[in-house]
């Protein structure tokens, strides 16, 4: 029997392996890969401090600490530096276990033991987040991690990649103490490409503002993104999701204008869906005082739109387009007049293949059956919200009292203050659903418009307006207008 040879061809591989995806993306792997390395961290920390001091508020299931949720990324960082010569990442986020490092890290594909081992929710999927990202970048690569054994280099030098040889060499270094962080990736050799978008101030800009919002609920936990431009330090502020909200009246919570919100699980999935006004919709516009916000400032039609999560990463922000419901199963297409309507997704799991995410982690797998159970609720959600839009827009004035003492709030702050109201969330038999759906106001019927539409002959049209009017531009609405309010009067002064 002769072997006929099989294996791939390594830049054949590498250039397949980054061709669908853009830079920007291929950055935004290495820092998820930082994410959980902080993530793993604190879970290793968890786990010591239960089994050295006896904490009670640490519970064990397994192996497994349940890990802060309100700040799981305390004290962890991770710094980018760009220039035109070359890209560096480096983290606090525990380093890269030796035993990891020879075994999975640098092999391309997530391995199955280290699936079944996972015990936080990461947002590394598929294992080719590290190589995918270097080899878009350059030709030249340095990964040096440290922890509290180990502390080594692996380098993929130019050579490496026309070499049939896939190992790497891994050097054990001395000096730790001299090595600031845990664990940092360099890519130098650049490709010409590459090059040009790092000296490219729109791109940098752009690459800040996907940072600052795909890391939203990340950096709100306690994570610090620093970012060093040809060696200019800026700090990566989150750009928060709120929602319009005041407390409900204990008396009357319909007269509120408060979120709807539900919140499941399918497929070992958890979910929450959280949908309402972030300010009020346009026409609608208070009395602006001290005690009012700006909200002409506010409302701006970017920051409409759903915003989906995987694991606190931020897959989609603020998606306006049939993805996520716009103009289908009778919620209308987006307009500006539905510029004031947020809502927000949240999906949450272990078992990351479920979770409804791309492999770039930017975009939503819409045949997904987590996705569509979740995406009826949005849908439902924001037809509510629309017909409020709709209902309203004739009666402004009074819909105006209805925002009175409104803030932009929070949208996990709104959640967490309406789990209060335990009476009122409703259990669905049918998919064990949790849901917070109080009916918004409504104007009086009374004060309902009508549309009064019928033709007649323009000759007619023309004897009538000139019997009743000396001004021969009058409109045929106003005309008409005209001839209901004469009638009116007439039937109250007894008839004509």
């Amino acid at each position: 029997m002769t072997l006929v040879n099989a294996e791939p061809r390594k830049k054949f591989f590498t250039e397949m392996l980054t061709r669908d995806i853009d830079l920007k993306d291929a950055i935004l792997d290495l820092l998820d890969n930082c994410i959980d390395g902080a993530l793993r961290a604190s879970e290793s920390l968890q786990i010591n401090a239960q089994v050295q001091q006896g904490d009670s508020e640490v519970v064990l299931v397994g192996n497994t600490a349940e890990i802060d949720p309100v700040s799981p990324y305390s004290d962890r960082w991770a710094e980018i530096s760009i220039n035109e010569t070359e890209f560096v990442i480096r983290d606090n986020c525990g380093g890269i276990p030796r035993d990891i490092a020879i075994n999975y890290a640098f092999r391309m594909g997530r391995s199955e033991e280290m699936q079944e081992t996972e015990t936080v929710k990461s947002v590394g999927v598929y294992g080719i987040g590290m190589k995918r990202a270097v080899f878009k970048m350059g030709r030249n690569v340095e990964v040096i991690s440290k922890n509290a054994e180990d502390f080594y280099r692996v380098c993929i030098p130019p050579a490496w990649m026309s070499s049939g040889d896939w190992s790497l060499e891994l050097e054990d270094l001395p000096n730790a103490d001299l090595f600031t962080g845990n664990t940092l990736v360099y890519v130098n050799d650049l490709h010409e490409e590459i090059i040009d978008l790092f000296n490219n101030t729109d791109f940098i800009d752009d690459l800040k503002t996907t940072i600052s919002t795909h890391y939203s609920v990340i950096i709100s936990k306690g994570f610090e993104i620093r970012f060093i431009y040809n060696e200019e330090l800026e700090i990566i502020v989150a750009r928060e999701i709120k929602i319009s909200y005041k407390s409900p009246s204990t008396e009357d919570p319909v007269s509120s204008i408060l979120p709807y919100i539900v919140t499941g699980k399918t497929e070992n999935v958890d979910y929450s869906i959280i949908v309402g006004f972030y300010a009020p919709p346009p026409g609608i516009e208070e009395d602006e005082g001290e005690d009012q916000p700006n909200w002409r400032n506010i409302r701006k039609s970017e920051y409409a739109g759903w915003t989906i999560i995987c694991n606190d990463r931020v897959v989609i922000y603020n998606d306006k387009s049939i993805i996520t419901g716009w103009g289908e199963a009778m919620v209308p297409t987006y307009h500006n007049q539905f510029r004031a309507i947020s809502g927000v997704v949240e999906f949450s799991s272990r078992d990351l293949k479920k979770l409804p995410w791309t492999t770039t982690k930017r975009g939503i797998n819409t045949n997904s059956r987590v996705y569509l159970e979740a995406k009826n609720y949005m849908r439902n959600g924001m037809k509510k919200f629309t017909d409020f839009t709709n209902h309203w827009k004739r009666n402004q004035e009074e819909a105006r009292s209805l925002f009175k003492g409104h803030r932009p709030t929070v949208y996990k702050e709104v959640i967490k203050e309406l789990k209060k109201d335990t009476e009122i969330w409703t259990r669905s038999r049918r998919d064990d659903t949790l849901r917070y759906d109080i009916p918004l106001p409504r104007p009086e019927e009374t004060n309902k418009m009508i549309v009064i539409r019928f033709s007649k002959p323009k000759d007619l049209y023309n004897e009538v307006k000139y019997k009743l009017f000396e001004d021969d531009q009058i409109s045929p609405s106003a005309l008409g207008e005209f001839c209901f309010d004469y009638f009116l009067k007439g039937d109250e002064d007894g008839g004509r």
